[in-house]
């Protein structure tokens, strides 16, 4: 599982920022907009799932820290 935490320049809602992983889907990358846990990816063909419905953000005194996960 990856666990990408990131701080943006530009503070999209969580709607945007998944609206564009979505956009970027393609025969390697799956964007899963269901609940998924470890056994949904087994024997996957995807090099990586991108598991939308954990996608969050902490407000912090610098804007928006956010976090990403992928399978």
């Amino acid at each position: 599982m990856i666990d990408l935490s990131v701080r943006l320049e530009k503070s999209p809602s969580v709607e945007e920022l998944n609206a564009s992983f979505k956009k970027a889907a393609n025969e390697s990358f799956k964007f899963e907009t269901d609940e998924i846990v470890s056994s949904d990816i087994v024997n996957s063909h995807y090099g990586s799932v991108f598991d939308s419905k954990l996608t969050n953000f902490v407000e912090s005194k610098d804007g928006r820290l956010y976090k990403l996960f992928a399978w």
